[in-house]
This record gives structure tokens, sequence and C-alpha cells, in this order.
């Protein structure tokens, strides 16, 4: 069978968690992060979670990721709708495994590409 994606790779995908700040420690920030006060955790912070905190049906306690989204109740009225959907886990993190690193990586999985749909990078 003939077919336009002969080339295999092999994709990792990050496991989204949801987490308090308690329940995180800061590894690494960019150098060039912008820091909010009013808040711990920015995006693109490296953390490692502290806590037991089941995500996908597994501990992620000592899991590393980094930190894609954080949320902050509205200060001006925090009696608003959106304060109806307030939870305590308000940072989004891309979980990529136990070691906390550039390379590390979370879930594999398998594309298939026709050579035209990929650039080499390094």
């Amino acid at each position: 069978m003939e077919t336009d994606a002969p080339i295999t790779v092999r994709l990792f995908l990050p496991t989204i968690g949801y987490f308090a700040e308690d329940e995180l420690e800061l590894v690494a920030r960019p150098g060039d992060a912008f820091v909010n006060p009013a808040l711990r955790f920015v995006e693109g912070d490296e953390v490692r979670v502290l806590e037991d905190v089941m995500v996908k049906g597994s501990n992620a306690r000592s899991e590393c990721g980094v930190v894609v989204h954080t949320w902050v109740i509205c200060e001006t009225d925090p009696a608003c709708c959106c304060a109806e959907l307030v939870t305590d886990a308000s940072i989004q993190v891309n979980l990529v495994g136990r070691e906390c690193s550039e390379t590390a990586v979370g879930e594999e999985a398998l594309g298939y590409f026709a050579e035209h749909e990929l650039r080499r990078i390094s």
C-alpha cells in the first residue's frame, strides 16, 4: 500500500494538570519573563509538584512541568459571575516527567508525515 506519510515521528505530548500555588515549587524561570507581583508563578516557569495530586489517574507528585496559564479572580469585582468558577487549582501546567530540564518529555505518541510536512531543526 502506497502512502503520502512514509516518515514515522516519535512525538512527546505533555499531560496537562491544574494545581494550586501551594502544590508547586519553582524550579526555573525564563530570564525575560514578566513577573506580576500578584502572581507567585508566571507562564513559562518550570515547576515541580510537591503534593499528591491526581492527574489523569496518576499521582503527579515529583513531576516537573511548565506553567502555561495562570488565573486570578477579578480584582475589580470579586463577586462577578466569573468568580463562580473559582477553584484553588488556578495554575495550568504541562507536565513533562520526573526530570526537570528542557529535554524532559511527557507521554509518547507516534505521528505519520509526508516529507514535505517536516522541517529539520537540528
